[in-house]
């Protein structure tokens, strides 16, 4: 029998690639007989899950090897890409991708047919790395660059820009590079980082003016570096509300 689990933080927001009907449903059912876990996205084609991934923000993702339109190894590396915290779940029929699974990181590798147990048991393994993932400072974000971890104080981060597919850390010392997305940067970020541009995420403690430019158009300038980003009038408009309002409390 498979305790049931009471997190300590938040819900698992999972989602699901398999390209079989009745296995994809099944999988569905028993992840949702577990408090505490939202199955956000159920999908027969890694091409829409990969699609859905960046806006849904999932904390797992559970994924079948030979799932029909690719790859489900390259699947997973697009999404770590994406996210490198993401946490990955496979499943297969077969054994022989065990190995390849687990240099990915997988925190779980679960042999069809599958069972309420060894979903269970997957869950539980994903809490422990949400709970290590959480043991670490609050102060601190961590970032991954291909090999390579960062451990960032938050609020030495000054803004974050996106430049193509990739994300820039700017703190005043130096910069730091990711493939993660903005969003999912965003997601680490406490109240004070306000999303000012598709491009930009400010540290708002770290402004020190903020002057039009343009019509509808405004620079923001910042206390410890000479980089100026850019925001349209209804951002601004939105943050003059947000700075009134903590003014207020």
């Amino acid at each position: 029998m498979v305790m049931e689990m009471e997190l300590s933080y938040g819900t698992i927001r999972v989602m699901i690639a398999e390209d079989e009907d009745r296995v994809r449903d099944h999988i569905r059912d028993l992840l949702l007989s577990f408090r505490n876990v939202e199955v956000i996205g159920s999908y027969p084609w890694g091409a829409d899950l990969l699609e859905a991934f960046p806006d849904a923000n999932p904390t797992a993702v559970f994924l079948d090897i030979m799932i029909g339109d690719m790859d489900g190894l390259k699947l997973a590396a697009s999404l770590q890409k994406l996210n490198p915290n993401i946490l990955l779940v496979f499943i297969t029929g077969y054994t022989e991708y065990a190995a390849t699974a687990y240099q990915l990181d997988a925190v779980d590798y679960l042999i069809k047919p599958v069972t309420r147990e060894s979903i269970g048991r997957s869950l539980s393994r994903i809490e422990k790395r949400l709970r290590l993932l959480h043991s670490m400072s609050e102060d601190i974000i961590c970032v991954q660059n291909r090999h390579e971890l960062y451990f960032i104080h938050r609020d030495e981060i000054i803004y974050i820009e996106k430049q193509l597919r990739k994300s820039i850390i700017h703190t005043a010392d130096r910069l730091y590079e990711t493939s993660e997305s903005l969003g999912s940067l965003e997601s680490k970020l406490p109240y004070y980082f306000f999303r000012c541009h598709k491009s930009f995420v400010v540290n708002i403690n770290k402004i020190e003016k903020i002057a039009p430019v343009a019509d509808r158009t405004y620079a923001v300038l910042f206390h410890e570096c000479k980089d100026q980003v850019y925001m349209g009038r209804k951002s601004f408009e939105i943050l003059c509300g947000l700075i009134a309002s903590r003014k207020k409390a």
